[in-house]
């Protein structure tokens, strides 16, 4: 008897483990699926979409000078961008995102239309590379606090009429940003992990970048071919002094470096730049030359370093 009553007990307690693990499971899915509606809100209102693409569908209903919020969990971009839009996602870090999950573009973001100018992108990831149609000119756009998979391209064949008052702000940008056709943009408080290319006339403060140049070829500086921007406050990992900058006129003040002896070349204004600092005493948490959700970028000592900020 005791025996039946101890092998009853048991199967009640593997019964009450499965219904909770079925009652967990479901409440997941329906967090999941809720997690997949897109909203717009516009001048008529809100509207909900939940469909296979969500994302999609919304943009296609959107007018100029909408916002669209995306959910946490993944969706599908619109092929390209031609509208004045306000897009926020939940966030693009897992650490604030634990509710919710980040928001995840999967694939790229690609402006091919003026229309577009001043459309601001906040708290997502993309999978993809943000880019501008070649040769087209735009103005105002912001990106903040996203995380960039595929890098930048901004490019055209001319050297007037380019697109310009960009912002990328507190986001993390994979690959290289090859900005030839951008000028009197700023890129602040940001992470790269590639190089910056044929910039001219813009401004990058307080970032970090983690790219370490190789080799002897021209793709191995960390800025290359760059004319004329404004650099200063950023932390520079890279510790090759042959492999820093390549081009003139740039203004190159209040940086860190762990190289020795960077290549500054004859027409930049250099001025008051930490040299020679070791990886290993800047971060709180971090190593090697990629990017991690799980390092900690900030500064052991921050009195140490003195910006103009």
């Amino acid at each position: 008897m005791i025996q039946r009553t101890l092998l009853l007990m048991r199967k009640l307690k593997i019964m009450k483990k499965i219904i909770t693990l079925v009652y967990t499971c479901l409440l997941m899915a329906a967090q999941i699926t809720a997690q997949r509606v897109v909203t717009l809100h516009s001048s008529n209102g809100v509207s909900a979409f939940s469909s296979v693409n969500p994302f999609v569908d919304a943009y296609n209903a959107a007018s100029n000078g909408d916002t669209i919020y995306l959910p946490g969990g993944v969706v599908n971009p619109p092929s390209n961008f031609s509208k004045r839009l306000y897009i926020y996602g939940a966030g693009m870090h897992p650490d604030s995102t634990q509710a919710t999950f980040p928001s995840v573009i999967n694939g790229g973001i690609n402006f091919n239309h003026a229309d577009a100018n001043h459309t601001h992108i906040e708290g997502v990831q993309i999978l993809g590379a943000f880019s501008i149609t070649s040769n087209l000119q735009m103005t105002g756009l912001t990106v903040k606090r996203c995380y960039i998979a595929g890098g930048i391209t901004i490019s055209g064949s001319g050297s007037t009429n380019l697109s310009s008052n960009f912002g990328f702000v507190e986001s993390v940008i994979l690959g290289d940003a090859n900005i030839f056709f951008l000028t009197n943009s700023t890129f602040s408080n940001c992470l790269f992990t590639g190089r910056i290319t044929n910039s001219k006339g813009n401004n990058f403060e307080n970032n970090i970048s983690l790219y370490q140049g190789i080799g002897t070829l021209s793709s191995a500086y960390v800025f290359f071919s760059c004319d004329n921007n404004n650099i200063k406050n950023n932390i520079f990992i890279n510790t090759l002094n042959s492999r820093a900058f390549s081009g003139s006129g740039n203004i190159i003040s209040n940086n860190l470096f762990c190289a020795t002896s960077p290549n500054f070349s004859g027409a930049d204004i250099v001025i008051n730049n930490y040299l020679g600092v070791p990886q290993q005493d800047i971060f709180v948490n971090q190593q090697g030359n990629s990017f991690s959700f799980s390092h900690d970028y900030h500064l052991q000592d921050p009195s140490l370093y003195l910006g103009t900020d």
